[in-house]
């Protein structure tokens, strides 16, 4: 089942999270990235890895064409906020989970080690940067 892209051209919101996977953090992260952006025809997901590899075209099409960036970071180390500021992208919003949100990191192989109320939570916060920057 998939679904095709809704927006012609380029997004208005680029979401740049740091999604690894590999903790609790990482996966609560890249899953209300990918709700998000299934819930607004105006959001896109920047490819992590292809900035952080500094693929041009990526770093091109970031810089150049994306003007609304929201970082959503899963903990302290900010991963996302430190890419995105080394390309020095334009970033409208960030989202931390631990600093903002209070959602405690529980380090490695923890990706299923969450509380729903959690994902609510993160997609919830998201969702209101999102909508902020849409109504500019």
């Amino acid at each position: 089942m998939g679904t095709s892209i809704k927006f012609k051209g380029y997004p208005k919101v680029g979401v740049l999270g740091c999604c690894s996977n590999a903790s609790n953090t990482g996966a609560l992260v890249a899953r209300a990235v990918l709700e998000v952006a299934k819930k607004f025809s105006e959001v896109g997901i920047l490819s992590f890895p292809a900035l952080a590899m500094r693929v041009p075209r990526q770093v091109a099409l970031v810089k150049n064409k994306i003007k609304n960036i929201i970082v959503v970071d899963g903990c302290h180390q900010a991963c996302a906020s430190k890419l995105a500021e080394s390309l020095g992208l334009h970033i409208r919003a960030r989202l931390n989970l631990e600093s903002d949100l209070g959602i405690k990191k529980r380090g490695p192989f923890t990706t299923f080690e969450y509380r729903e109320g959690d994902y609510e939570k993160v997609k919830e916060a998201l969702m209101e940067e999102v909508v902020k920057i849409i109504a500019k």
